[in-house]
């Protein structure tokens, strides 16, 4: 067996086939041994992949984007995610349908530690026609600390992914408005590596991306049911 490191940003619901690829069999029918340490949104991340303590990072694709030709050449070979899958949280009824305009003027409350958030909100307003700078964005606090905030009365607006929103949403404390996976496929969250990695010649990076692509397609025709242990595992609560 082939061990590959993976230095990951988070281990949200939302990465499941990865999960699947693992606990399935798909990375060891590949040879591979796949082990993952989660690190959570910073530097840690790239700089364990730059270091070589690490030899696939995964996380959002601004990130290789911003280093290459700075600090590091770091090269997105396969694809988790193709949507952004939160929702925009009102803490007050609207008397109306939602608009993005609606958020002039207001503070949105997002986890912090990245601009991935902020890259695809202000990109959706520009095509709404509201200036992004209208309105102010709170990306300052990490998760939980964002979290307890906005619970605690900080904001109008919350961009937060299941289970947290759906926790929001079963208090009482905000109802859903706008749900970005409508927005369309973008290249949210991808595997990167240097190129001495993908350019092995027992074609390593390759096969990862197959494991990965098998378990896209298993999850794309099977329901999570049908495999509850993958879940569990992740998620024993």
């Amino acid at each position: 067996m082939d061990i590959v490191r993976i230095s990951a940003t988070g281990a949200g619901v939302n990465y499941f086939p990865e999960f699947v690829a693992r606990e399935l069999g798909f990375f060891a029918d590949e040879g591979l041994d796949v082990k993952v340490e989660v690190l959570g949104n910073g530097p840690g991340v790239p700089r364990d992949v730059g270091s070589g303590a690490a030899d696939v990072g995964l996380g959002g694709i601004w990130l290789p984007m911003l280093y290459r030709g700075r600090l590091h050449t770091f090269m997105p070979f396969a694809q988790l995610c193709n949507r952004l899958a939160a929702v925009l949280l009102a803490r007050k009824p609207a008397a109306r349908s939602f608009r993005w305009a609606d958020l002039s003027g207001k503070i949105v409350v997002a986890p912090g530690g990245a601009p991935n958030f902020w890259m695809v909100l202000a990109s959706t307003l520009r095509r709404a026609g509201v200036d992004p700078f209208s309105v102010r964005f709170v990306a300052d606090f990490m998760a939980e600390e964002a979290v307890n905030l906005f619970r605690g009365g900080f904001g109008d607006f919350f961009i937060g992914m299941p289970p947290v929103s759906d926790v929001f949403i079963r208090d009482g404390v905000a109802s859903q408005v706008a749900d970005f996976a409508e927005l369309g496929e973008i290249p949210w969250s991808i595997f990167y590596a240097k190129p001495e990695f993908l350019n092995r010649p027992d074609n390593v990076g390759g096969r990862f991306a197959k494991a990965i692509q098998r378990a896209l397609l298993w999850t794309l025709a099977h329901d999570p049911g049908e495999a509850p242990g993958v879940l569990k595992k992740q998620f024993p609560t």
